[in-house]
């Protein structure tokens, strides 16, 4: 991980210094980049959970709804989905 870092930043620099007017671009392509990993890691978190749901046996399923309230708030959660 250290050295993926280092090698990303020793890029950066390279370009800065070769090229400077590509760094506005770079800056977009990361941000872009950035925004789509947070999205997709929170889907892929999404999927597990949703799988590891549907992985329970059917009779467990109505019994484990009825145990709870019905929205999140009900239950005191202020955690958002």
């Amino acid at each position: 991980m250290c050295r993926s870092f280092l090698t990303l930043c020793s890029t950066v620099i390279m370009v800065a210094a070769v090229a400077p007017f590509a760094l506005p671009a770079l800056v977009v392509v990361l941000g872009a980049f950035w925004f789509l990993y947070i999205y997709f890691q929170n889907c892929a978190r999404q999927i597990k959970r949703l799988d590891a749901v549907s992985r329970q046996a059917p009779c467990l399923l109505p019994a484990a709804s009825l145990r709870r309230p019905l929205h999140p708030r009900l239950a005191g959660s202020t955690q958002s989905c």
